[in-house]
């Protein structure tokens, strides 16, 4: 062993030195790697590109990879931080506020060209904190994805249920202990969404006693005239509706003309706006309201302007006031359902229908939706089922509702009557290509965003039988006559 013998008055030599530190460090670095006394170069991360002062350009890309390593790992969801009014997992609650936020789509054919007012976005925000109402969205959900997407009816799922009763629950035990809020817009949302889910379900007395219940409130509150927030009324009215034109029972609202008369007509100098230079074709229009029902001919007349007025909208990227939206649905719908008393077989009971398939499916129709055989089906296929074309008047009006009704009621594409139908009501109209029969459909009534995919579909699938047939009649030497 080595001693070394050191002094104040005497300083230790270098190799003494390095024998003192080699001795102390022995065994505390075994195991680690010796750093590179290479120097990386830091020019690596810099562009070679140099700006117009003379600084050099740093890549975006580069800087975008130098910040993001300190971004932390995205931990819970865009709910994590929000408030829930019930005892709902956050996963959950997240969907449903994205189901919120698509709603309308489902909920209104045009919603993207209503402009909701500022008071109707409470909807939204009332999942926050209204639990009845989060708990009443819930079970719609449910309902909606398991009943229209799966194309199942009448068939609840154990959650649906369960939120159906917390909800009931909820409600009960609020208006019990705070009876103002009976009628107020909060109670009506929540029955209101019962009334739609029961609607998904095709159960309609239970749907019917909802909108008993909130025709008590309305009358509470001093009518329909007093409700300011334009997105429940519309909701309102068209449950309502809805409820009506599939069952033929008469709907809550404007059914007693001296108690609660119609709503009236829009305004003619805003549905004048915009008038399209394709219904300014008035042979075509007296032909067809000659000699028909007042209501009918107006009818005809304001839903014309109102699709015009909605294509504008959507060409120009703009937005109908939400009053407009329900004044035109209201003051029509109720009064074609009114107008009852034609024959079946008759040229205004067909127009009627006409136009009550078309109001169907711009205001009543929910997305994606697929309701079993009702009662308005009923009425369109015997008004309309095995014409004769020697007893049809006016072709180009058959053709224009014979569209309008399997548009709007898709169960009428699966009848060969009615595909025969067209086939023959294109070769009269002088039909041959799609922009033809879209162009015809414009002069008429017609509303593109609405009705230019579900159009073009059923002129390309009666174009395929018609090929069908002609080759098969080619083939077999048969000739091919309607009945």
């Amino acid at each position: 062993m080595h001693f070394i013998i050191s002094t104040n008055s005497q300083k230790g030599n270098e190799d003494d030195k390095k024998m003192i530190r080699r001795h102390v460090m022995l065994g505390k670095n075994k195991g680690r790697t010796r750093p590179s006394k290479r120097k990386e170069s830091s020019i690596s991360c810099v562009s070679v590109r140099v700006g117009p002062n003379g600084n050099p350009l740093v890549a975006l890309s580069l800087v975008d990879d130098m910040y993001r390593s300190f971004i932390p790992i995205r931990v819970g969801s865009d709910c994590s931080c929000s408030e829930i009014a019930a005892d709902v997992e956050q996963d959950t609650f997240g969907d449903i506020m994205k189901f919120a936020a698509v709603a309308p789509k489902i909920l209104f054919p045009l919603a993207v060209l209503i402009g909701f007012e500022p008071q109707d976005r409470d909807w939204c925000d009332a999942l926050t904190y209204d639990a009845a109402y989060l708990h009443a969205t819930m079970s719609l959900v449910e309902v909606l994805v398991d009943n229209v997407m799966v194309r199942r009816h009448k068939v609840v799922n154990k959650s649906a249920t369960r939120h159906l009763v917390k909800t009931v629950q909820l409600l009960r035990e609020k208006m019990l202990e705070r009876k103002e809020i009976y009628a107020s817009d909060s109670t009506m949302r929540v029955i209101l969404v019962l009334a739609i889910t029961a609607f998904f379900l095709w159960d309609h007395e239970t749907a019917k006693k909802h909108m008993q219940a909130l025709r008590s409130i309305v009358d509470l509150r001093g009518g329909l005239a007093t409700f300011h927030a334009q997105k429940i009324l519309l909701t309102l009215l068209k449950c309502d509706l809805c409820i009506s034109l599939h069952t033929g029972t008469k709907p809550m609202f404007f059914n007693a003309p001296f108690r609660e008369p119609n709503m009236p007509y829009p305004e003619q100098k805003i549905l004048t706006i915009g008038k399209s230079p394709e219904y300014r074709d008035s042979q075509v229009r007296d032909s067809i309201l000659h000699d028909v029902h007042y209501d009918i001919a107006t009818s005809w007349l304001v839903l014309q302007r109102f699709c015009s007025l909605a294509n504008l909208a959507a060409q120009s990227h703009g937005l109908m006031p939400t009053q407009l939206h329900v004044q035109t649905m209201a003051s029509v719908t109720y009064r074609l359902l009114d107008l009852n008393q034609f024959q079946a077989k008759s040229q205004e009971e067909m127009i009627r229908l006409g136009l009550l398939a078309f109001t169907h499916h711009i205001f009543l129709q929910y997305q994606h939706l697929k309701l079993p055989y009702s009662h308005f089906q009923y009425l369109l296929e015997r008004s309309l089922a095995r014409k004769e074309l020697s007893d049809i008047a006016n072709p180009q009006l058959t053709l224009w509702i014979l569209m309008v009704a399997v548009i709007s009621i898709p169960n009428l594409a699966e009848d060969i009557w009615l595909f025969k139908s067209l086939q023959t009501l294109f070769q009269v109209c002088n039909i041959t290509s799609w922009t033809g029969l879209r162009g015809f459909m414009k002069s008429m009534m017609w509303i593109d965003v609405l009705h230019d995919k579900p159009g073009k579909d059923i002129y390309e699938a009666v174009s395929t039988c018609s090929d069908m047939e002609s080759t098969c009649r080619a083939e077999k030497g048969v000739v091919f006559t309607l009945s």
